[in-house]
């Protein structure tokens, strides 16, 4: 299966891809900090990715800062919030009939005992530093689930 794996230098893209590649997957990792395409540039991101012609995308796309603090969180992921929606659309424009996959956020997810699931709520009504992030996962979900594709949570 031809796979592209969009983030693939972060830090689950950098475990993923041996992985898919070590059961046999034909996979494409595309990053920044490999040359791929600006992800938020729709014509090289969608051309890119038509040109790879993948089975499934599994989407990875971050720009999350080594250093975090809660007081600029929101600050601090704002190119990531963008490729979580700027950057999906562009990559389910570029492989409409691919399967598309998507990573999820922990914090996005409302507070709860235990652990979230596939079904956990997103945390809609979350304090301020964390509200933009989980915009743009709700966004990131409508577009994949939209897709007819797999994300992260329902954001009930």
């Amino acid at each position: 299966m031809r796979v592209l794996v969009a983030g693939a230098s972060g830090v689950i893209g950098r475990r993923l891809v041996p992985l898919l590649t070590a059961v046999g997957h034909d996979v494409i990792a595309l990053s920044r900090s490999t040359g791929g395409p600006d992800m938020l540039d729709r014509d090289a991101a969608v051309n890119t990715v038509r040109r790879i012609a993948p089975d499934v995308v599994v989407n990875m796309l971050t720009a999350i800062p080594a250093a975090l603090n809660p007081r600029t969180l929101a600050r601090d992921f704002e190119l990531t919030n963008r490729l979580r929606t700027e950057g999906t659309r562009h990559l389910l424009e570029g492989a409409p009939d691919a399967r598309h996959i998507a990573q999820g956020l922990a914090f996005a997810y409302r507070p709860a005992e235990g652990l979230a699931g596939e079904d956990a709520p997103l945390w809609t009504d979350a304090p301020a530093q964390f509200a933009p992030n989980v915009r743009a996962m709700v966004e990131l979900e409508r577009l994949t689930v939209g897709a007819g594709a797999w994300c992260c949570a329902t954001a009930t």
